[in-house]
Formats: C-alpha cells, sequence, structure tokens
C-alpha cells in the first residue's frame, strides 16, 4: 500500500462516473503498460479523472509523483492544481484560478510564501501564464520562474512539465535554453496513449491538439538551486 494513497475514484461527480467505468476496464482487463524515462520502465498513469491515459498526464504524473514521494508534503510547493485530484498528499498548492480545500489562490508572480521548499513542481501550468490571460502577457513565464525560484531553498529543487506547442513565447525561450533548467527531457507522443522519449530536435515543431488531443510533445525540465 503507497504511503499517500490515491484519491477514491468514486469520490468523483456523477457527470466522471462512465471515465471511472472505462478506466476499471482498462486496470482489470488490459495488460499493463509502461514507457522507458532515462533507461528505466515506468508505468503510464492512469485516472478517470481527466482521462489521463489519452493525454500528458499519464506521462507527467508519474515523473512528478515519485519525486514528490521522497519529501514530507511540508516540504512540497505545487503551482497549479494537479496532484490533489489524484493523491491525498497535503503539500502545499498555489491556484491563480482554482478553488479547493487548502489551494492559495495567487497569481504565481506576486508569490510571497513565508517559507522555502526543497522542492517544487508545476505540471502543465507554466504555459499558461501570461498567455491564457486578459491581457495577454508574452514572457510572464520568466517572472513566474523568478518568482519560483526565490521559493527555494539551497540545494531545492524545481521541476517542471511543459506542453510543447501550446505557447511558442515559452517554446522559443526553453529551445534556446533561457529558462535556466539544468536539464531537460523531452517526451513524444507516438500513439494516442504511448510516448517515448526524445531528443529536442524531434519534438521541436510538435503541434498542440494535433494529431492527437492535447499535447503531442512534453518537456520536463529540472533546476537545481
Amino acid at each position: 500500500m503507497e504511503k499517500y494513497p490515491r484519491i477514491p475514484i468514486f469520490s468523483m461527480q456523477i457527470g466522471q462516473y462512465p471515465y471511472v467505468l472505462v478506466y476499471l476496464y482498462r486496470r482489470l482487463l488490459l495488460k499493463k503498460r509502461t514507457f522507458v524515462y532515462n533507461g528505466h520502465d515506468v508505468e503510464y498513469f492512469e485516472h478517470p479523472y481527466n482521462r489521463t491515459w489519452v493525454n500528458e498526464r499519464t506521462v507527467e504524473v508519474p515523473v512528478i509523483w515519485e519525486l514528490m514521494r521522497r519529501h514530507s508534503p511540508s516540504d512540497v510547493l505545487e503551482i497549479g492544481n494537479v496532484i490533489s485530484h489524484y493523491f491525498q498528499f497535503g503539500h502545499t498548492v498555489v491556484d491563480k484560478y482554482e478553488k479547493g480545500r487548502g489551494t492559495i489562490q495567487q497569481d504565481v508572480v506576486d508569490l510571497a510564501l513565508p517559507k522555502r521548499y526543497p522542492l517544487i513542481v508545476t505540471i502543465s501550468t507554466l504555459e499558461h501564464v501570461g498567455w491564457d490571460e486578459t491581457p495577454r502577457t508574452p514572457g510572464k513565464h520568466r517572472q513566474a520562474l523568478d518568482a519560483l525560484k526565490r521559493h527555494l531553498t539551497p540545494g531545492g529543487l524545481l521541476v517542471a512539465t511543459l506542453p510543447i506547442g501550446y505557447n511558442p513565447d515559452l517554446d522559443k525561450d526553453l529551445f534556446e535554453g533561457s529558462l535556466g533548467f539544468d536539464e531537460v527531457h523531452y517526451f513524444r507522443r507516438i500513439t494516442n496513449e504511448t510516448w517515448r522519449q526524445a531528443g529536442a530536435d524531434e519534438v521541436r515543431d510538435s503541434k498542440y491538439g494535433t494529431p492527437y488531443r492535447a499535447s503531442n510533445a512534453l518537456a520536463i525540465g529540472f533546476l537545481h538551486n
């Protein structure tokens, strides 16, 4: 049994129940599926919320969750409320728009929390900062990263997953190496439900939403303080 259990699937809203049935079918009758990440087999993450098996969550969540579960919840800050839909963890979550128990509603660029964190994670969130706001503010993601760096402890780690093709300004900074990441791992979507690790040149021109739903390429950036 996991130290931090998953959120019970039957606690979901009634409108999500058809996806619960699909999820149960997949878990009970289909063979376990894995992808290779840095030479290791990792199980794809499947959950009825957001139908993770048909979008980038299937890769993002297991990579980020493995890092999170090595830490105490009090040592983790998440920007964008994602993990709490899937696991009971009790960490600090900041999300400008999504309301939830314990979620701090604040713009990430204005972040001024009373402590620093050894681990900060953000899953498919930075591409929305400034880009999906009115008025649109290209480059605001750089301000967000600066704010997050200020909240890292000495020796702390920031990990961000970034769907490629959604925000061209963010993509430009990513491939020019100006986001400050020490290392970046890339994934390319091969079929609707399968991904493989890839090189930067293989994903650079990927389109968001085509040929498959949501992201068709993904970057995972690591920044050590």
